[in-house]
């Protein structure tokens, strides 16, 4: 039997939601003819801009994800609509890839954090209390040994990680937020663990594929992923 249990939304997002309906209505509108918009406004980059606007305000810009996302998003409708002279523009994606380095060096770190959690396109075994994983264009497999794990940020742009928690340990509810795009993520966990989720998901899925063999659910051992996934999918499974 599958533990899933999505709370209720908070208010940031159902605020979140209300827009990309309003989004979506005017879309809706503009190809019935009935508003015309021009064609970078509704648009995949476009998009991208408003969802890392929104989470980076909500986060109040403290974490390093949305504001790559806002950054890409930007980045792409720039060089889709030609908004740079033809003698720069063949540099333009390297130096978007330098902004983008320098933006994830340059953040804050996690007191308890790895300090080489940065972009580990590696395989890793870490024993710190707290998960801090950015992987842009690149993926990354990461097994976490602490028996006091108190969750983290996993930032996904471009890229995959697998994070095995199969040997972690915690006394209560842990969070894990994400924040997916253009990418995949694995959790392994053990089968009597409670998954809950509080995920904005656009073009995107969440699946539990453990088999629980009758096991009943550990009390407190619940993990929770919030966050946002977009064009995108996390798996769980216990091996």
């Amino acid at each position: 039997m599958e533990h899933h249990s999505h709370p209720g939304k908070s208010h940031g997002g159902r605020i979140f939601g209300f827009v990309l309906i309003l989004l979506g209505v005017l879309w809706l509108l503009n190809r019935l003819d009935y508003i015309i918009f021009p064609n970078w406004l509704i648009s995949v980059p476009s998009l991208m801009v408003l969802i890392g606007l929104i989470i980076s305000i909500k986060t109040k810009f403290q974490r390093v994800g949305p504001i790559v996302v806002t950054l890409i998003g930007v980045a792409w409708l720039i060089r889709r609509h030609d908004l740079l002279p033809p003698e720069v523009s063949y540099l333009f994606w390297p130096i978007v890839l330098i902004a983008v380095g320098i933006i994830i060096v340059l953040r804050p770190k996690r007191v308890d954090s790895d300090k080489d959690d940065f972009s580990g396109c590696w395989e890793d075994k870490s024993s710190s209390d707290e998960l801090e994983i950015d992987a842009v264009f690149c993926g990354s497999k990461k097994q976490i040994l602490s028996k006091d794990f108190k969750g983290g940020e996993i930032n996904l742009i471009f890229g995959g990680t697998e994070l095995n928690l199969s040997q972690a340990d915690f006394p209560k509810e842990v969070v894990i937020d994400v924040t997916i795009v253009f990418g995949g993520l694995k959790i392994i966990i053990p089968n009597n663990w409670e998954l809950k989720t509080q995920l904005t998901t656009i073009a995107a899925g969440v699946e539990d594929k453990r088999t629980h063999d009758g096991l009943q659910v550990v009390p407190n051992k619940v993990l929770l992923l919030k966050g946002t996934v977009i064009f995108g999918g996390i798996d769980i499974q216990n091996h």
